[in-house]
């Protein structure tokens, strides 16, 4: 089995086995660290009491950070692309993508 295991990383081009730094490396387009665009953010009411946010980014293939805690270390949670939250609330969103630095933060307050 770990003959097959090898054969088959080989052929098929695993990563697995590439260091995460390296790999970060790998997917910096230009080998330049670039900022993820800003995202997005449209709005709507489903039902009452709640607001969804759909986010977008121009940057190709970026997921969403998104906190609804204050301070400076909140938890993050990550989106790809719609968040459904109870109002009112206010949000932090920031797009990101593996090789790039983090967008620059959107806040939003949804009443």
């Amino acid at each position: 089995m770990r003959q097959a295991l090898e054969t088959w990383q080989s052929e098929s081009g695993d990563l697995g086995p590439v260091p995460e730094a390296e790999l970060r490396e790998r997917m910096r387009p230009a080998a330049a660290w670039i900022k993820v665009a800003a995202p997005a953010v449209g709005e709507s009411r489903p039902r009452p009491g709640i607001t969804r946010l759909t986010l977008a980014s121009e940057t190709p293939g970026a997921s969403f950070a998104y906190t609804v805690e204050t301070g400076d270390t909140p938890r993050w949670q990550l989106s790809t692309g719609v968040i459904e939250l109870a109002t009112p609330v206010s949000v932090r969103i920031k797009a990101c993508r593996l090789g790039y630095l983090d967008s620059d933060m959107v806040a939003r307050d949804c009443r």
